[in-house]
């Protein structure tokens, strides 16, 4: 019986894995939807930013996160491109960012008030870039296991900015949520060896920060 069900598992894994991935005109097979998009400007050159100044993160469009809330995640962004990056990054307290801005700005899908802050307060700064971030979605689950009712959610979006000009040099977007096993295939084993334990937003957020330090710094390792 036993053997049955690892067959039967085996074969909804393999199921899984020929949806889930595709393959590139290069032959290198990826994932259709990762959690982590990263856009690049046409001739950036990584290597010529070395200092960055990190701004709070963003969290007008999630109320309910509070200040103390914000600023642990604040942190948990710098440390992540602080230890798996090669940048020089200088942390802005919001109220040194808010000081330089010297005025109140408001949420904006086509442009988040992080990113009109930094391009106001650029040239006050003595760096080659500046590194702003917007949270969007921060949720977490309720119940546990099989009793999990609504699962964690996080979403974030990060520019890099450069310093004389304004422009978005390097962007990236995490989105992720942790879905039921029988939503998600590919983690049917881990998922049972765990119990039946599913990623909490924090575990999600930290994830997210830490994919983007690594593709940046992958950025910076791979371009002239």
């Amino acid at each position: 019986m036993v053997k049955l069900s690892r067959i039967i598992l085996g074969m909804w894994v393999l199921v899984a894995l020929g949806c889930t991935f595709h393959s590139t005109p290069s032959g290198k097979r990826t994932l259709e939807n990762p959690a982590l998009e990263v856009k690049v400007t046409e001739g950036f050159k990584p290597l010529r930013v070395n200092s960055v100044a990190l701004l709070p993160l963003q969290t007008l469009r999630v109320p309910h996160v509070s200040g103390a809330l914000g600023s642990a995640l604040t942190g948990k962004l710098a440390n992540a491109f602080q230890v798996h990056s090669s940048l020089e990054l200088v942390l802005l307290s919001d109220e040194t960012s808010s000081a330089f801005a010297k005025q109140e700005l408001t949420a904006d899908r086509e442009e988040p008030s992080c990113v009109k802050r930094a391009r106001i307060i650029s040239p006050a700064l003595d760096v080659q870039g500046i590194l702003c971030a917007e949270l969007y979605r921060y949720r977490d689950a309720t119940g546990s296991g099989m009793g999990t009712e609504d699962f964690a959610a996080v979403g974030f979006r990060l520019w890099l900015l450069d310093r004389g000009s304004g422009r978005t040099l390097w962007s990236a977007a995490f989105d992720k949520a942790s879905e039921p096993v029988a939503k998600n295939l590919l983690q049917v084993r881990e998922r049972l060896s765990e119990g039946l334990r599913f990623q909490s937003a924090d575990q999600l957020i930290n994830e997210g920060f830490l994919e983007a330090a690594l593709e940046f710094e992958k950025l910076r390792n791979s371009t002239p």
